[in-house]
């Protein structure tokens, strides 16, 4: 991966419950923060996606929803997808889909991207045995990404903490294909750029380039402190990354 320039943009997203109170926080975060542009208001924005294909980012709304923003951030619609609790957003870049990872079930929703409809719910298809190793109150599931057919989730353990699932022939399931242990624990957040995996811990504030085929960390980034829950690039290179409080810091990288 390229270096990261020290330039820093910050995106704040704040929710508070009156338009006064919010005004005296970001006042008060201006004389402490980084620079910052506050552009849209959308909790638990920490879950975003970009589809390179119309240029726009997709936000998983914790409670049911799902947001379209385009590249000045500005909200192009919102979709209430149903009672389902999300957990992670991914854009597929072949087929205009979306895929949201459901929480406590570990299943996955298929959502269009043109109409924001569901499509269907994939059954993560696991043993028993693993999915009580793999996905349990020490190691619940903390990241989603996907690269051609195969869907990889990260975990919060410290060992056997990637998992690798390929698509079935009917594209009803995903099947478990192979585990990773990435030497680092706490694994926030990942995503594929140029068939590349960038993967976020939150722990160690920093970022992973992971080579699949070698099973190993080929580089290490340094980020900020801060708790960091999202990453995703766009098409002209340009690192988004957000966290748990609903910021969302964009760095420019050197190619």
């Amino acid at each position: 991966m390229n270096k990261i320039f020290i330039f820093l943009v910050l995106v704040f997203i704040n929710f508070s419950c009156s338009q006064e109170k919010k005004s005296n926080e970001l006042n008060s975060n201006k004389n402490n923060m980084n620079p910052y542009e506050i552009i849209v208001n959308i909790p638990e924005s920490s879950w975003i996606c970009h589809y390179n294909k119309t240029g726009s980012f997709f936000i998983a709304h914790d409670e049911w929803s799902i947001f379209e923003i385009n590249d000045s951030w500005k909200i192009l619609r919102e979709k209430n997808i149903g009672k389902y609790d999300f957990e992670w957003i991914v854009c597929n870049q072949e087929n205009w889909t979306l895929y949201t990872l459901i929480e406590n079930t570990w299943n996955i929703l298929e959502i269009w991207i043109d109409n924001l409809e569901l499509i269907k719910e994939i059954d993560l298809k696991i043993s028993k045995k693993d999915r009580k190793k793999y996905f349990n109150n020490k190691s619940w599931a903390e990241g989603l990404a996907i690269n051609w057919e195969t869907i990889y989730i990260s975990t919060k353990a410290e060992k056997n903490n990637l998992l690798e699932f390929r698509f079935s022939e009917n594209k009803e399931e995903l099947i478990f294909e192979k585990k990773y242990n990435v030497s680092s624990n706490d694994l926030s957040w990942m995503t594929f750029h140029n068939n590349i995996l960038h993967i976020i811990s939150d722990k160690n504030d920093s970022l992973y380039t992971y080579d699949l085929e070698n099973e190993k960390i080929t580089e290490t980034i340094k980020l900020e402190s801060w708790n960091w829950e999202g990453i995703v690039f766009n098409k002209t290179w340009e690192l988004f990354l957000a966290d748990d409080t609903w910021n969302i810091v964009k760095y420019i990288l050197d190619k």
